[in-house]
């Protein structure tokens, strides 16, 4: 039997169409280096190709094996945590809201029974999107990734030119008539895409660099008219995290060092100058928020920056008494100092459980993201790699800010942690992009990696 009708009875019997590039390459390169050695045994060619092929079994039997691996796999463990950890997070901020409700301090939008089954329909809908997204071949999504990042930035520039809803000044907010969605918040979802643009710019050295920076210079920049600074400088940093990982992958050739060096000090001299700028000729408020952020530095003092941030204040004053088990003595305090809870779950469980307790839920969610991580990270599809490293470098960034804002070592502002936070479109965003990380999981056995002739021709010059 020769090559081509061994692997056609072999492919026959499996059944996803997807996996058959990725097994047809696999086992044809195997034969032709089993055809390769039996000719320098002294075969002919026909006799080689024969023999190599017997060797390789019955091909009815190898291909209901490959069948078997070749498949997509659902990851029912992991989803099955998720679901328990929503779950979690919301009993989570059913008792909390029970034990200081009556104090004043607010976990929902509102109070009763009636706030919890929202947020638990939140949550289901969000795990549907979930699942949805899970089925979804995330190659598909990399393959339109440029016109779908396209789609994002105007989406990000449609509040800026009207057609978002203006609150306080800021056009942060688009109605899509079934609810209300935050722009800013959208702009994550970029994330993952942002990793797919640069997957199709593999190989092209310095240019494919330049590219990639200026493809994130939009969402930054509309982030940045909202206003929403501090969102947009995560958003950068998150994009830079995602190139260096391409950088360090080898995708473009280039001086690793060097280039990484002028990337990362490029990200922090602009916002250093930025500052400045605000600091001899910006508005006094802004200056004054500036001064609150970097106390160490105007003050020489950082107790006295705090001081003056009242929010920052109360919240250091309400987590110092924190013990290893128990509630602190400065519980009864929190109706007149501290009565904000939406985003400051990880202070309340301090504050009424102990250190321990807030331990083990933050290291819980950590646990479970760096997992994530490590799958996306280990996968040999580059596509499927690069884009869960951006959904996963999104949760990372989102959590360190949630921590520091919560422990009082960053001024108040508005933050998020997957599973404990219930917000709307910040619940949407890390649904999908969970969904997205099942989905990379899902197909990581059926996806060939499309290595471009430029790629390759790289790679073994770099060997």
């Amino acid at each position: 039997m020769n090559k081509q009708t061994y692997l056609e009875i072999l492919t026959e019997q499996i059944r996803c169409k997807k996996v058959l590039p990725l097994v047809t390459e696999e086992l044809s390169a195997h034969i032709e280096d089993q055809k390769t050695e039996y000719m320098s045994e002294g075969m002919t060619e026909k006799e080689a190709e024969e023999e190599a092929v017997r060797q390789m079994g019955d091909p009815v039997e190898v291909g209901i094996e490959m069948d078997r691996i070749h498949r997509p796999k659902t990851a029912w463990g992991m989803i099955g945590g998720i679901v328990l950890l929503s779950l979690l997070g919301v009993c989570l901020l059913y008792i909390l809201q029970l034990r200081l409700g009556n104090q004043g301090v607010c976990f929902f939008y509102g109070q009763g029974i009636q706030n919890l089954l929202d947020d638990l329909l939140k949550m289901m809908i969000g795990l549907g999107v979930m699942v949805g997204v899970c089925y979804i071949d995330y190659s598909w999504i990399g393959k339109w990734a440029k016109r779908i990042m396209v789609v994002m930035i105007l989406l990000l520039a449609s509040g800026m030119f009207g057609f978002g809803l203006e609150i306080n000044g800021a056009s942060n907010w688009i109605n899509l008539g079934i609810g209300t969605l935050t722009l800013s918040t959208l702009a994550f979802l970029t994330v993952p895409l942002y990793g797919a643009v640069l997957y199709q710019y593999r190989g092209q050295g310095y240019r494919g660099i330049v590219v990639s920076v200026l493809w994130m210079i939009a969402p930054v920049y509309f982030v940045l008219r909202i206003p929403r600074t501090f969102q947009a400088c995560i958003l950068a940093m998150a994009y830079l995290l995602v190139l260096s990982v391409a950088i360090l992958k080898g995708w473009y050739k280039v001086k690793m060092k060097r280039t990484l060096a002028v990337l990362w000090g490029t990200l922090f001299l602009v916002p250093l100058a930025g500052c400045m700028k605000i600091m001899m000729s910006g508005p006094s408020y802004m200056a004054n928020r500036i001064r609150s952020m970097f106390p160490w530095i105007f003050e020489g003092n950082i107790e006295a920056g705090i001081e003056r941030d009242y929010q920052r204040h109360a919240l250091r004053k309400l987590i110092s008494g924190s013990q290893i088990v128990g509630a602190n003595k400065y519980m009864g305090q929190t109706a007149l100092e501290f009565t904000e809870g939406l985003n400051y779950i990880l202070t309340y469980i301090l504050v009424c459980y102990g250190i321990l307790a807030a331990i083990l839920l933050v290291g819980t969610i950590v646990y479970f993201i760096l997992r994530l991580f490590r799958i996306s990270f280990s996968q040999k599809n580059q596509l499927g790699m690069i884009m869960g490293t951006g959904c996963t470098v999104i949760f990372l960034l989102q959590i360190i800010l949630y921590i520091m804002v919560n422990l009082g070592w960053m001024p108040t502002t508005s933050v998020y942690c997957p599973f404990i936070t219930y917000s709307g479109t910040w619940m949407l965003v890390t649904y999908i992009m969970l969904g997205l990380l099942l989905s990379i999981y899902r197909y990581q056995n059926v996806l060939a990696d499309q290595t471009p002739r430029m790629y390759q021709n790289v790679k073994e010059t770099c060997r």
